[in-house]
């Protein structure tokens, strides 16, 4: 993979086959910020999981009930209505910048089945200016890494309060069981046991209304099974 800062010059005749989600078709988790919850919680289960290694929390989006399985790719194309804002910037991505400081700037994947040099969006106009394309994909980076500060700070909270639960969940898919695991969610008895200071701390920094986005998802289980059904059933 070849991933390379984006420069008029080097990349002027590029464009980019924007509709393609190949890359994501084998993934069966997203990914997600804090302030990306409200919107993805409409169309996908979220929840957080943890690394075995290091006991630290991320917040997911589910979009397979198993390893390799993306039940929201159909022929390459997104089957649903919010593109989680990972998958919805690729071929592009923020990396360091070359001159030391803390800057971050936007790369490219150039090697990219997603580049082209004949079809697609175009990065540039003929003068050098950016395409209202690549415009909006820095845009959203952009937002994506100022909001991305924002989520192990929302999870400390969580964790701090105790408010994770872990349960197995037994699903039947075509008369076959299978156990899903690892996945974490806020318990609403635990969010109601904690006391006011905690209860209006949480209201006042405005991470009551995540945390009710993200319990509100869990219904969102029944469209992963209805996918899973319709797709085993073939």
């Amino acid at each position: 993979m070849s991933i390379v800062p984006l420069h008029f010059e080097k990349h002027k005749d590029l464009k980019v086959l924007k509709a393609d989600f190949s890359h994501v078709a084998d993934q069966h988790m997203a990914p997600v910020t804090a302030h990306e919850i409200p919107a993805a919680s409409a169309d996908y289960p979220v929840f957080f999981v943890k690394n075995s290694d290091t006991g630290q929390f991320t917040t997911i989006a589910l979009l397979g009930l198993e390893p390799g399985e993306n039940l929201f790719v159909d022929n390459n194309q997104w089957d649903n209505t919010y593109v989680p804002e990972l998958f919805a910037a690729f071929p592009f991505k923020l990396i360091p910048a070359d001159d030391g400081s803390d800057r971050v700037t936007v790369a490219i994947i150039d090697d990219s089945g997603h580049v082209s040099t004949s079809k697609g969006e175009a990065l540039f106009n003929e003068d050098g200016t950016e395409t209202p394309y690549l415009a909006g994909r820095k845009e959203l980076l952009k937002r994506t890494y100022e909001q991305s500060a924002m989520t192990p700070l929302f999870i400390q909270d969580l964790v701090k309060l105790d408010l994770f639960a872990e349960r197995a969940m037994t699903l039947n898919i075509g008369g076959q069981k299978m156990t899903l695991d690892g996945l974490y969610f806020v318990d609403e008895d635990k969010l109601r046991a904690i006391d006011d200071e905690a209860f209006l701390d949480l209201r006042k920094r405005g991470l009551l209304p995540l945390i009710y986005a993200h319990l509100n998802s869990l219904h969102q289980m029944r469209r992963i099974l209805s996918r899973k059904q319709r797709r085993a059933s073939g």
